[in-house]
């Protein structure tokens, strides 16, 4: 009863319907749970104008950086006080990346040195063979 009794303020749950279940993958990020901007704020201790983060799709992920400046200038100017940064998906995927770049790389590598190998031995095949048909005809 003690307990009860040092409880200024009592948080009834909600009742949440859930719509559907999906599977992501590590190949696209995506939030592990979607629910109404409202109850979120309200699960995060926010208030009504604040949010944890901003996401914007473009059409042509490949130059977003042209969109950096102005988004920025937009963000400034509706809370100047606070600090915004910004981050990409080339940023937050960097490491990524740089991984499928040195595969690339140790592939391309791997597969030089196969066809090394094969035309080294069908050279030695040829040389063989020319060798024994120059032997057998007198």
């Amino acid at each position: 009863m003690e307990c009860f009794r040092k409880i200024k303020e009592l948080v009834m749950p909600k009742d949440l319907e859930v719509i559907g279940i999906y599977r992501a993958s590590q190949h696209t990020p995506s939030p592990d749970l979607f629910i109404p901007l409202v109850i979120g704020q309200e699960l995060l201790g926010y208030e009504d104008d604040v949010v944890q983060a901003v996401a914007l799709r473009v059409e042509d992920p490949y130059h977003v950086e042209t969109m950096l400046a102005p988004v920025m200038q937009a963000l400034e100017k509706e809370k100047p006080s606070s600090a915004w940064t910004l981050e990409t998906w080339h940023d937050r995927f960097n490491a990524w990346f740089e991984l499928m770049q040195k595969e690339r790389m140790m592939m391309s590598f791997v597969l030089s040195f196969i066809s090394l190998i094969s035309a080294f031995c069908i050279m030695a095949v040829m040389f063989t063979v020319s060798i024994q048909r120059k032997r057998k005809s007198p």
